[in-house]
C-alpha cells in the first residue's frame, strides 16, 4: 500500500471514529462512495478498532501481568484512563522514582493501531510539544516505547476545566474572559512562530487550572509548516489531514483546502464567540457536511450582541448589560476573526490579542475604520480625568473673571464644563494628521500653546494655569512637560504674589516632585524644603497646604533614598493630615508614604494595612480610573511581594497595567515601572522569558520617554541582566551593563542604585567564571545597598543571596559574613 493511500484510510478512519457508529457508513459513503476498497479497509480498521478497544483497560499492560498488580508503562504508574481517542488512549499517571514524584498525563498508541504511519504521527506530535516551551502550552516531559512497543509520551497534567466551563463556573466578567483568551492568542501565536499550526483550537483543548492560567493542549493534528520538525520527510503543504471539530473548523478546513495560520485565527475567533455569548457562531448540529460547508462559507453571522440579546446564553455576573459591552468594538472584532476569506481575518493571533488589548484599553480598534469622531470618542473614554481637569481650565479662560476658578461650579456651569471637555478634544483631535491618534499630552501641547500666548493680560488666569496643567503633565507622567510648566507657574506666581506666597509654595512642592522623578534629586529636595519651611513659618496650623508641601517633601525623599529624613517628617505629614482632614488626596498620599517607609523598614503588614487604607480613600473619592488609584496599586503589589504573596501581587501589579494602559496610553514612565515590578516578580517566580519581555517593554518606554541616561532605565537594565544571567546569557547581561554603567556613574555617582547595577554585573561575570573581580562587584555592592536601603529590603536580601551563593559555589561559605556592614 502507498503512503498517500495509507493517508487516505487514515483520514477516513479517524473521521468516522469520531462520530457515533450509526453514523459511519454515511460519512464513509458521502466521502469515498466511488472508492469500495477504501471503504472496506477503513470498515475492517473500524471493526479492529472495537475489538482492541477494552485492550488498554485490562488489568495488565506488559507482558500479561496477573489481575490484581499494577500497571506500569516505563517509571510511570497508569492511575487511570481519562481519554480515548481513534489512535491513542490518555492515562492519568505518576512518576514515583527516585528522580520525581508527579502525576503526569500519559499517551499511547491503541493496540491494532501502531503502523508505521500512526507511529510516525505520534513521534510528531512528540517532537512539536518537545519545540514548545510557552507558560500555556502543557509541557512535554518525557517519551519512549513500551515493552511490547507501542509509542508513548508524557506530558504535564493540567487539573482544570474547560475555558468555557471555567469561564461559566467561575462568573467572568467580560474582560476577564477576554484577559484569559489573549493569553491563549499568546499561546497559539508561539505556535505560529514556530511553524506549527494547531487546526484543533477549542475549549476541550484549552484547561484553565486553579490558578487562572490557561493551558493549550493537544497538537496531534496539528500541521507542520516545517519539514525539518518532522524529520525531513513530512509534506509541509500537504492537506490529507482534514480532522477538525466542525463547530470550530475554518471555512478552508472544512472544503480541505490549504490550512495555514489563518484557520487557528478562526478557530479562535469561534472560541470568543462562544466565551462572550455561550453559543456557537452558526447552527451546525445534525447537518451534512455539504451543509455545514454551504452555511460557513456563506459567513452568515449573528452579530455576538444581537445573538445574546435574542437568545441569551452565557451568564454573565448582573452589572454587566451583555448586549451593549458586546456591541460595537466587540462585535466587530469578533467577525473580522470569522471572515470566511483567511486574507481578511487578522493576520495573526497577535493581531486578533492586541485589537482586544486596544478595545479593553480604550484606543480605537484596528478593525473598524478610523474617523475622527471615532478616535474623539475614544480620547474621552480612555482620559476622562485629565481631560476634565484640562476642560476646566479651557472654561477658566472662556471666563471674564478669576472667581470662576475658585468657586463651585453650579449645574449650569457643570453643563457647560462638560461641553468645554468635548469642544477640547474636538479642536485637539481637528489639528491632528489622518489616522494619527493623539494622547493627552499632544492633546494638551497642542491646545494650550495657543492659550497660553493669548494670556499676557490675565496674568492671575494664566499662572493657574500653569499651575494645573503642570500637575495634569505630572500626574500623566510626563515629567520634562511638567517641569516646563511648573517652573514657569512658580516665576508667573513669584511675580503676582511674593516669593513666600502660598501660591509659590504649592507650584514649587509640586515641581519639586517632577525635579526628583526625573533624578534631579538634589534640586527636587531643595524646592521641596523651601516650600515646606515656607509653608510651615507662615501659615496656621489649620492651612491644607502645610500636609500638602510636608507630603512633596517626603516624596522627594523617598524617590533619592534618603529615608532617614523622611521618618519623621512623614509621621508629622499623616498625624496633621488625620487631625485636619483636608482633602481626601492629601490624606491618601500621607498614607502612601508612610506605607512606602513602613514597607522599606521590613513592616510588610503595616505597609499593606496602610496603602489598602488609602486606596479605599480614593477610590472613593475619583473612583477606579484615576492615577493616583494606579499608583496606589502599584504600591500594593510591591508590599504583598515583598510577604511572597506573588499570585496577589501579580494579580494587582496587571490590575494596575490594565487601569494605567486606559489612562496614560504608550510610552509612559508610569507603565515602565509598574511593568519593571512586574518582571522582577516573574523573575522571583522562575518565569524567566516573560520577565525578560516585561523588562524589555519597560526599558524601551524609559529611554523613549525619559531617555538612556535616566536612573530608571539604569534599574530596569539591572533587572533585565539579573534576568539573563538566570537564563544562561552573561555575556549579554554584562554587554547591557557595561553600555550604560558610564553614563549613569557621570549622573548617579554615589547612589545605591550604581552599586544594584555593579552587583548585577558581578554576578553575570561569576556565571562566566571571572571569579576575582565578580566577588569585589558582588561584596561591595551588597554592602552599599545595605547601608543605603537597610538590611529587611528586598534589593538587599537578594544581593546577599547573590553574595552567599557566590561564596558556596567557590568553596568559602564562612567568607560571606566578612561583607556584612557594622552596625
Amino acid at each position: 500500500m502507498t503512503s498517500e493511500r495509507w493517508r487516505r484510510i487514515e483520514e477516513l478512519f479517524e473521521g468516522a471514529a469520531a462520530l457515533p457508529r450509526a453514523e459511519r457508513r454515511a460519512f464513509l459513503a458521502a466521502r469515498a462512495a466511488d472508492d469500495e476498497d477504501l471503504v472496506r479497509a477503513v470498515e475492517e480498521l473500524l471493526l479492529a478498532e472495537t475489538e482492541a478497544a477494552g485492550f488498554l483497560e485490562r488489568p495488565a499492560l506488559e507482558g500479561g501481568l496477573p489481575n490484581g498488580e499494577e500497571r506500569r508503562i516505563g517509571a510511570y504508574r497508569l492511575l487511570r484512563k481519562i481519554g480515548e481517542g481513534g489512535m491513542s488512549t490518555v492515562f492519568l499517571a505518576r512518576r514515583d522514582d527516585e528522580q520525581f514524584r508527579r502525576q503526569v498525563v500519559l499517551k499511547v498508541v491503541r493496540r491494532g493501531m501502531e503502523s508505521v504511519e500512526t507511529a510516525r504521527r505520534l513521534r510528531i506530535e512528540r517532537q512539536i510539544l518537545a519545540g514548545l516551551d510557552h507558560p500555556n502550552i502543557a509541557r512535554l516531559f518525557d517519551g519512549g516505547m513500551t515493552e511490547d512497543g507501542l509509542p508513548y509520551f508524557v506530558m504535564e497534567h493540567i487539573d482544570g476545566l474547560a475555558i468555557d466551563e471555567y469561564c461559566q463556573l467561575q462568573r467572568l466578567s467580560v474582560d476577564e474572559r477576554l484577559l484569559l483568551f489573549r493569553k491563549v492568542c499568546s499561546a497559539v501565536h508561539y505556535a505560529h512562530q514556530k511553524l506549527i499550526v494547531h487546526r484543533d483550537l477549542k475549549p476541550s483543548n484549552i484547561l484553565v487550572g486553579a490558578d487562572g492560567e490557561p493551558k493549550l493542549l493537544d497538537f496531534g493534528i496539528a500541521k507542520l509548516l516545517d519539514p525539518e520538525i518532522a524529520g525531513g520527510d513530512f509534506e509541509a503543504t500537504a492537506a490529507w489531514m482534514r480532522w477538525m471539530t466542525p463547530h470550530f473548523a475554518s471555512p478552508e478546513q472544512i472544503r480541505g483546502s490549504m490550512v495555514t495560520t489563518a484557520s487557528d485565527v478562526y478557530s479562535l475567533g469561534v472560541l470568543l464567540y462562544r466565551l462572550l455569548t455561550g453559543r456557537y457562531p452558526y447552527d451546525l448540529d445534525g447537518r451534512s457536511l455539504r451543509e455545514v460547508e454551504k452555511i460557513v462559507t456563506d459567513g452568515r453571522i449573528t452579530k455576538p450582541s444581537t445573538s445574546v440579546r435574542t437568545t441569551p446564553g452565557a451568564e454573565m455576573p448582573p452589572v454587566e448589560r451583555l448586549d451593549r459591552r458586546l456591541s460595537g468594538d466587540l462585535d466587530t472584532i469578533v467577525l473580522k476573526a470569522l471572515q470566511p476569506a483567511p486574507q481578511r481575518r487578522y493576520g495573526s493571533a497577535a493581531d486578533f490579542a492586541d485589537d482586544l488589548r486596544r478595545h479593553q484599553e480604550g484606543y480605537p480598534v484596528r478593525a473598524r475604520p478610523d474617523t475622527l469622531g471615532y478616535r474623539a470618542a475614544k480620547f474621552l473614554r480612555r482620559h476622562w480625568v485629565p481631560a476634565a481637569s484640562v476642560a476646566a481650565v479651557v472654561l477658566t479662560l472662556a471666563g471674564s473673571t478669576v472667581g470662576l476658578i475658585f468657586q463651585s461650579l453650579r449645574v449650569t456651569r457643570e453643563r457647560d464644563q462638560a461641553r468645554a471637555a468635548i469642544a477640547f478634544v474636538k479642536q485637539a483631535f481637528q489639528v491632528a494628521g489622518e489616522g494619527e491618534e493623539l494622547t493627552v499630552r499632544q492633546a494638551v501641547d497642542r491646545s494650550l500653546a495657543a492659550m497660553d500666548r493669548g494670556l499676557s493680560d490675565q496674568p492671575e488666569i494664566r499662572a493657574t494655569l500653569l499651575d494645573t496643567t503642570g500637575t495634569i503633565y505630572l500626574n500623566l507622567g510626563a515629567l520634562q512637560q511638567a517641569r516646563g510648566q511648573l517652573e514657569k507657574a512658580v516665576e508667573a506666581r513669584r511675580s503676582l504674589y511674593g516669593d513666600a506666597s502660598p501660591e509659590v509654595a504649592e507650584s514649587r512642592g509640586t515641581l519639586a516632585v517632577a525635579l526628583a522623578r526625573l533624578g534631579e534629586f538634589e534640586a527636587g529636595r531643595e524646592a521641596a524644603r523651601l516650600a515646606s519651611e515656607q509653608v510651615l513659618a507662615d501659615l496656621g496650623e489649620a492651612h491644607p497646604l502645610r500636609v500638602k508641601t510636608l507630603n512633596d517633601f517626603v516624596t522627594v525623599l523617598c524617590w533619592e533614598g534618603d529615608y532617614a529624613t523622611a521618618e519623621p517628617l512623614s509621621l508629622q505629614a499623616l498625624e496633621e493630615a488625620r487631625r485636619q482632614a483636608p482633602e481626601q488626596a492629601e490624606v491618601a498620599r500621607a498614607l502612601s508614604n508612610r506605607a512606602f517607609l513602613e514597607n522599606r523598614g521590613g513592616d510588610f503588614a503595616a505597609a499593606t494595612d496602610l496603602y489598602r487604607e488609602a486606596l479605599e480613600r480614593r477610590r472613593q473619592a475619583v473612583g477606579d480610573l484615576h492615577p493616583e488609584v494606579a499608583e496606589l496599586l502599584n504600591n500594593l503589589a510591591l508590599a504583598l511581594k515583598q510577604q511572597d504573596r506573588l499570585a496577589e501581587a501579580e494579580e494587582m501589579y496587571r490590575q494596575t497595567l490594565s487601569t494605567q494602559g486606559r489612562l496614560y496610553g504608550e510610552d509612559n514612565p508610569n507603565v515602565a515601572l509598574t511593568e519593571n515590578n512586574l518582571a522582577t516578580l516573574l523573575r522571583r517566580r522562575g518565569l524567566l522569558e516573560e520577565a525578560e519581555a516585561s523588562y524589555r517593554s519597560s526599558l524601551g518606554k524609559v529611554e523613549r520617554s525619559l531617555g538612556k541616561s535616566h536612573y530608571g532605565a539604569l534599574v530596569v537594565s539591572t533587572g533585565l541582566a539579573l534576568t539573563l544571567t538566570e537564563a544562561g546569557r552573561p555575556e549579554e547581561a554584562e554587554t547591557l551593563l557595561l553600555a550604560g554603567l558610564p553614563s549613569w556613574r557621570e549622573r548617579l555617582d554615589g547612589s545605591w542604585m550604581i552599586a544594584y547595577a555593579e552587583g548585577a554585573l558581578g554576578w553575570s561575570l561569576a556565571a562566566q567564571g571571572r571569579l576575582e573581580r565578580a566577588e569585589a562587584l558582588l561584596g561591595t555592592s551588597y554592602r552599599a545597598i545595605a547601608e543605603a536601603q537597610g538590611p529587611d529590603n528586598q534589593r538587599t536580601r537578594d544581593a546577599y543571596d547573590r553574595l552567599r551563593r557566590f561564596y558556596e559555589r567557590v568553596g568559602r561559605p564562612a567568607e560571606v559574613e566578612r561583607w556584612k556592614p557594622e552596625d
